[in-house]
């Protein structure tokens, strides 16, 4: 199946529009005009097109959409690599998600799971965690509810969060569900429903009652409510590729070790590729001379949690830009480094 339909979405696009974004469409294949300093855009199309012969097709079209906007590159999200105009860049949508297949019976998900998963699902519902959905618009009181358990997670784990008017703009077309334990909020999760499938966007909880294990009862009521509603999927929209932390050898001996390691978990497999992930100068151990590559899954706590309800790894090619007007472009890149 493919991850991340609803961003091709009617809905998605008004969504789009809403936040002051001209939207194009070229085959009904989304399209987002994305501003830049200095009346300069580039063009995006999340989680699209989805094959060479789409983007083969599409490129004229969308230079001469660029002409008109500005726009000093086209930003796509394909499903299969592109051509070799294309530049991999640094991924905005997920490249990797764990999906559910919902079509199996709920004794077959839950067999699935990891044994703790299964476990703290059953003690979240011994202990009286309920909960509760609503199809949520921008007046419902329960839109305030899910922005503060946001709120609380943003804060507690300092991470940065959309604006409260983004969220709000959301809620209008998706789903939020609540877990409560004895009427007190407790954790939130939106949820997109689109086509087959059903996709976890956002989520957060409060520090309060950490022991109840509220977020597993919440989504396994999700996932749930998605099969009774006859949705195929539950897209947990995003996990971490990269497994493994580990030491690189300089000797050609372990650089085969450590590519099969690495293959095994699906990271990258050239050093050089791993040390501009990394984002930094090797390190070497003076001893031993192995420069130690710090790579390492940029969610782990997260990636446990949702692969923990089983499932099966996505993955896409992730993120490239097809450079319009290439001076531009790689000045573009040298002030984003």
């Amino acid at each position: 199946m493919t991850s991340g339909k609803f961003l091709q979405s009617k809905e998605w696009e008004e969504f789009q529009k809403s936040l002051g974004r001209k939207t194009f469409r070229v085959n009904d294949s989304l399209i987002i005009k994305m501003p830049l300093k200095f009346g300069f855009s580039y063009l995006y199309s999340p989680k699209g097109p989805t094959d060479k012969l789409q983007i083969t097709n599409y490129e004229l079209r969308i230079n001469n959409i660029a002409k008109k906007e500005r726009a000093i590159f086209w930003r796509i999200e394909p499903s299969t690599q592109p051509n070799k105009n294309f530049v991999k860049t640094r991924d905005i949508q997920p490249r990797c998600t764990q999906i559910l297949d919902l079509t199996q019976s709920e004794d077959k998900l839950l067999a699935e799971m990891k044994q703790k998963t299964r476990y703290n699902v059953r003690l979240a519902e011994r202990r009286g965690v309920r909960i509760r959905n609503k199809e949520l618009g921008i007046k419902n009181q329960n839109f305030e509810v899910f922005y503060t358990l946001l709120q609380q997670t943003s804060e507690r784990q300092k991470i940065n969060i959309h604006s409260k008017n983004y969220y709000k703009k959301l809620a209008g077309f998706n789903k939020i569900f609540i877990a409560y334990y004895n009427d007190k909020p407790i954790a939130g999760a939106m949820i997109n429903f689109y086509g087959d499938t059903a996709t976890y966007l956002h989520g957060g909880s409060s520090q309060e009652h950490k022991n109840l294990m509220a977020p597993y009862l919440l989504h396994w009521k999700i996932i749930k409510y998605a099969k009774e509603k006859d949705y195929k999927y539950y897209d947990w929209w995003g996990v971490d590729e990269t497994r493994v932390a580990t030491e690189e050898s300089l000797s050609s001996r372990d650089d085969k070790i450590l590519s099969e390691n690495y293959e095994k978990q699906g990271a990258y497999m050239d050093k050089y590729k791993r040390r501009a992930l990394n984002n930094s100068q090797p390190k070497f151990d003076n001893r031993s001379r192995k420069r130690i590559s710090q790579e390492g899954p940029r969610w782990p706590g997260i990636t446990k949690f949702k692969t923990g309800f089983g499932g099966k790894q996505v993955c896409t090619p992730g993120t490239f830009d097809l450079p319009i007007n290439k001076l531009m472009y790689w000045l573009y890149k040298l002030v984003r480094k």
